[in-house]
């Protein structure tokens, strides 16, 4: 990092010249250095998931329809899969609490179950109703009809 400053002991004479040529170091060393962090709004994709997203992002700003096209539907493939592998890690981690007589994974996943569900017509509630055969109810019809 030393070494990367050393092109600041030679600045222009002009402030103009000498803020591009400080600032154009410092952002080089900052994205050689520093690690982006993402923000992890779906905590279940993967990190080639997430790749895929990127490789899709730049298809689209380069207008590669059929490249896009194909790394979408690889997206859709690959998060029902990750989303699958979440619930079913949930599902572990809470079982192994039941066993230990522990309940705290359990209420962690309906804390984290609840803060995923997105809100529905009646006013931004949103009402769970289970049918007959214990699936759950998925029209708003169905929902206003119980």
């Amino acid at each position: 990092m030393e070494n990367a400053f050393s092109a600041l002991a030679d600045l222009p004479d002009g402030p103009e010249e000498a803020w591009s040529v400080t600032r154009q170091t410092i952002l080089t060393m900052a994205t050689a250095k520093i690690l982006v962090k993402r923000v992890v709004r779906r905590p279940w994709l993967m990190t080639g998931t997430l790749d895929i997203i990127n490789q899709k992002k730049e298809a689209q700003l380069r207008n590669d329809h059929g490249k896009w096209t194909r790394l979408k539907r690889v997206y859709k493939a690959r998060s029902k899969v990750d989303l699958e592998n979440f619930y079913i890690k949930i599902a572990d981690e809470t079982e192994s609490g039941f066993r230990r007589n522990n309940l705290c994974p359990a209420y962690q996943a309906i804390k984290r179950h609840k803060n995923n569900v997105h809100a529905t017509a009646n006013n931004g509630l949103v009402t769970l109703v289970a049918r007959s055969d214990s699936s759950m109810c998925t029209t708003p019809h169905e929902v206003t009809a119980w």
